[in-house]
This record gives C-alpha cells, structure tokens and sequence, in this order.
C-alpha cells in the first residue's frame, strides 16, 4: 500500500525551467544533474520496491523539521511491525566501504553521504519520540546503480546494492498491516 506517492519536487522543477530558459553555469549544470540523477534513482527504486512489497505500507519523499534542522527520507517502508528507512543512492563510480564510512576510489571521504548516515536517524529518532510513535526502525542505503559496487561492506551491514533490493523488501514484508500502523503512518 502506497499512502504517499513519489513527485518531483518544487525545487528540481524549479530548476529545471531555469535551465531551459537561461544560459547557467557549469557548476549550476551539474548540481541540477545531479539532483535529476537523484530523483530518477529514487524512481528507480520505487519501481523495485513496488513490484517486491508483499504486506507493507510505503511512504515517499519524506520531509522534516524537528528542533529547527530539515532532513528528507527517500523512502520509508512498514514491513513485518518495523519502520525501514531507504535512502537511494545512484552513485557513478565504485565506493568502499571501511569502518562505517563511505570513501571514493581516491579514498577521500563522501561527506555528503556519511554526514547524512549521521544526522538522519538521529533526527527521525526525535521525530517518533516527539509524534508519540513506538516503531523500531532500520537504516537501509540502497545502491540503484547496477554498474558500481560497493566495496568492503559485510551482510550485517545495512547496505543493498540493486540485486539485493527486491528480495530484501519481499522477505522482510510478509506480516500483514493492521488499522494501528496504517494510522501511524499517516501520521508521518
């Protein structure tokens, strides 16, 4: 079940109009490249994730404030009575994993990525407790691109790379949704 559909955002859209009607820097060209990367990955996924849910609520493009900090959650799935939070990646290049961190090739660190492995759960964390909600949740990234590997990682880390997407989701969603989770999701 679908409570909450994916839509390009206003800011992308935005974006992309400016970029057709005016000439823009290289800089702003490959920003707005990409957060299109971004979004068709996080499409991407939905399709993925669609076709392998068997019980779950699925909720999309998610965001927050709370105490005065955004954050934005690609994907949150409610499988088997616990919340699971998917943040897409569709990165062009391989990247290693070591000690809970995320490099690049030249082994210089992918701050965006690590910085938001940090904040997100953190903030999704006060999220429930302020919103009175009592859910277990999972960190999930998910690596849509099939042509890169994530190197260094082990099973007990929460990592999917795109063969392990669909029957991550269908293992992990065979309990049935009851009336008190579809509330709570609409909650969120």
């Amino acid at each position: 079940m679908i409570l909450q559909h994916r839509k390009m955002d206003n800011k992308l859209v935005y974006k992309l109009q400016i970029a057709r009607r005016t000439q823009v820097s290289n800089n702003k060209l490959k920003e707005l490249e990409y957060s299109l990367r971004g979004y068709f990955g996080e499409v991407a996924f939905d399709k993925l994730s669609d076709k392998s849910l068997n019980k779950g609520i699925t909720l999309r493009n998610l965001n927050y404030i709370v105490n005065n900090k955004t954050f934005q959650i690609d994907s949150l799935i409610l499988m088997n009575g616990d919340l699971y939070i998917f943040e897409v990646k569709d990165f062009t290049s391989d990247l290693y994993y070591v000690d809970g961190q995320y490099y690049y090739a030249d082994q210089s660190p992918c701050e965006r990525i690590n910085n938001q492995m940090e904040r997100t759960p953190k903030l999704f964390t006060l999220l429930l407790k302020n919103s009175q909600l009592h859910y277990n949740f999972h960190y999930y990234h998910a690596f849509i691109n099939p042509t890169h590997k994530v190197y260094g990682y082990h099973a007990t880390d929460k990592i999917l790379e795109q063969a392990r997407i669909c029957k991550f989701i269908s293992e992990n969603s065979q309990m049935p949704v009851g009336a008190y989770d579809i509330e709570c999701c609409e909650k969120l």
